[in-house]
């Protein structure tokens, strides 16, 4: 109950030290703190929309952390993240974006991502229309995060919704975090790196063969001939290996 009340506190740095203990205690022990895990998510939730970065830090670290663990699950709590996305205040709205693309959507199955994405890709992508440009696009990588781990086929709706030119940055945000290894592709592998194949080298030029000796009687010695070198075949590399891109069908 203490945890619970500082978190609240209207001192800053005994919120934020709150927070950080928190998010601590939920990656440390998260079978010992799953009881009061749950109890602490509100208070944290309610401290993404405040202005000060070192509140607002500490409070995403601890949504993070609190939600990646079973007391605290995506599905269970989806109406108070939703309820935070449609926040008053543009901080939380953006910080809650930032959270479900940065730590939850990533560490999530691919399973559970795939059956929710249709709601939770509308709720986030209805913020891409949102007066903040902050949160604009927020929202973007927010949808971009579970459309890397879900697939496009669950997302269609929401890539309708917003439209062919944010659509299209999406795609490209969600390939971009599957060719760095952000996200893991919805089979549960990571994209792979890409390759190159080796320079084909130019053959060595043959060496230089010169005429026998003249035979007795002939007046003039054979001049020295080469052989000339075989041009040496243009060698290319292939590009790298491009990802597998995600369509928006």
């Amino acid at each position: 109950d203490r945890l619970k009340d500082t978190i609240q506190d209207k001192m800053m740095a005994m919120a934020t030290i709150a927070l950080q203990i928190t998010a601590a205690l939920a990656k440390g022990s998260p079978s010992a703190f799953a009881v009061s895990g749950a109890a602490l998510l509100p208070g944290a939730l309610d401290r993404l929309k405040d202005s000060k970065a070192m509140v607002s830090h500490a409070a995403i670290a601890a949504v993070a952390a609190l939600m990646q663990q079973d007391c605290c699950g995506i599905e269970n709590y989806w109406s108070d993240i939703k309820g935070m996305l449609k926040h008053k205040v543009p901080t939380a709205r953006k910080a809650m974006c930032g959270v479900l693309a940065e730590h939850l959507f990533p560490s999530l199955s691919s399973v559970i991502c795939s059956k929710n994405a249709k709601q939770w890709g509308l709720d986030i992508a209805a913020l891409a229309t949102d007066a903040t440009p902050e949160v604009r696009h927020a929202s973007l990588q927010g949808v971009a995060a579970l459309l890397a781990r879900a697939g496009p086929k669950p997302l269609t709706f929401a890539c309708n919704a917003l439209g062919e030119e944010k659509a299209g940055k999406v795609k490209e945000m969600a390939d971009a975090l599957l060719q760095n290894g952000t996200v893991r592709a919805a089979n549960g592998s990571s994209a792979p790196a890409a390759s190159k194949k080796p320079v084909a080298s130019a053959p060595q030029a043959a060496p230089s063969k010169r005429n026998k000796a003249p035979t007795a009687g002939s007046t003039k010695s054979s001049s020295s001939s080469t052989a000339a070198a075989p041009a040496a075949p243009s060698s290319s590399s292939s590009g790298a290996a491009g990802v597998p891109k995600l369509g928006l069908t």
